[in-house]
């Protein structure tokens, strides 16, 4: 019975089986809901704007526990040579000892599978693994290990680094899970968005911008100064420049926020009450503001009330520059390095098309991932009124 369920020889089969058990034990659940999910024909559910329904009424035809598992044990063999190279390569492309989906199948490192005859084994075995569970499995990973192993084949650059419908619903899942608390689920990021998307502000309320904002990547790809809007490149411009893009035109004594190394403080309580007059805040608020805030030399006390006012959105920082133990992976590396560019000359840009005689302070410009484009802002009046333009 075994023999016919896998075409190699048992004592191999049975070796493999024993080395990698609590892989096995990771997928075979796997296995049972994508072919549960494939029979209810509920897989369409993953490409919804929303989240998946729990199905409560099965058919009175569909297979019994049993026959799914029946259906699931040719799959689990192939699936764990699957994610076994799927580790290898992500670890060699990230130069890494260990990745996260190592720590996700709950194995130590340890020499690979045992190799199979070239003919007995697909040519591009990720492709096996349905859409669905390799959108899980990188659901539990770093972006960075996500972006480097879609350098290592075809079928996986299709899937994460490509601009058709599977990487824009897998980086849209990335997106969710990394900056929902900011973009989402807090109010200034909600207004930013819905400033983006051209919403009324009535419009910005919980659960309102959900859906728009999920349809961003489903739109046609478009270029900004050389940098195309693959859901990659959004995901990595929207961390780039989350800072600048939330809490542009948040300077006024109603919503002061500042950034600073990465960080967002709350101000509207304390603008009034800072030693320096509420005006020098709000001069530099609405933005990241780390080089003043370091050149003032601020003394320990006036950090550890800053502390007090961080916002804990829960969203990752970038990472910092390359170093020879982290190596930078490409496509980050690219979208970084583009985004200082552009923003010194975009900023140029700024400064010589915006000009009005109540501006106070300079012009601002920041990176909209939503629209894919520059945009530029400044305050007007004592009131500090911000005015955003499309230059």
């Amino acid at each position: 019975m075994i023999a016919m369920l896998f075409p190699y020889e048992v004592s191999s089969f049975l070796s493999s089986l024993s080395e990698n058990l609590p892989t096995i034990v990771v997928l075979f659940p796997l296995c049972l809901i994508t072919l549960f999910r494939k029979k209810l024909s509920c897989n369409h559910s993953f490409h919804s704007d929303h989240a998946v329904t729990n199905v409560r009424d099965v058919p009175a035809d569909s297979p019994d526990m049993g026959s799914f598992v029946t259906m699931a044990l040719p799959e689990v063999y192939y699936w764990i040579y699957c994610l076994g190279i799927l580790k290898e390569t992500a670890e060699k492309a990230a130069g890494k000892a260990g990745s996260g989906l190592q720590t996700l199948v709950g194995i130590q490192k340890r020499t690979a599978l045992r190799p199979q005859p070239a003919d007995s084994l697909p040519h591009d075995l990720p492709s096996l693994l349905p859409f669905d569970v390799f959108s899980l499995i990188a659901s539990y990973l770093p972006a960075a290990s996500v972006v480097a192993a879609g350098s290592t084949s075809r079928t996986l650059y299709r899937r994460i680094l490509s601009s058709e419908r599977e990487p824009a619903a897998l980086w849209m899942c990335l997106v969710r899970r990394d900056y929902a608390g900011a973009v989402l689920d807090w109010e200034v990021g909600r207004s930013a968005v819905a400033s983006s998307l051209a919403l009324p502000p009535a419009a910005a309320g919980p659960g309102d911008v959900h859906a728009p904002f999920a349809g961003v990547l489903e739109r046609p790809c478009r270029s900004c100064a050389g940098l195309d809007r693959r859901p990659v490149h959004f995901y990595c411009a929207l961390r780039e420049g989350l800072v600048p893009y939330l809490l542009a035109g948040k300077n006024t004594l109603e919503q002061c926020f500042v950034g600073i190394h990465g960080d967002i403080y709350d101000m509207t309580s304390f603008v009034l009450e800072h030693p320096g007059s509420p005006e020098t805040v709000l001069v530099f608020a609405g933005g990241d503001c780390s080089k003043m805030f370091e050149a003032v030399g601020h003394s320990n006390l006036a950090r550890g009330i800053a502390s007090r006012l961080l916002l804990e959105l829960r969203t990752p920082r970038p990472p910092g520059p390359p170093t020879p133990q982290r190596r930078p992976i490409d496509n980050m590396h690219f979208v970084r390095r583009w985004m200082k560019r552009e923003a010194v000359r975009q900023q140029i840009l700024a400064e010589s098309r915006v000009v009005s005689e109540d501006m106070i302070g300079e012009v601002r410009v920041f990176f909209d991932p939503v629209r894919w484009k520059w945009r530029a802002w400044y305050s007007q009046g004592l009131n500090f009124l911000p005015i955003f333009v499309d230059y």
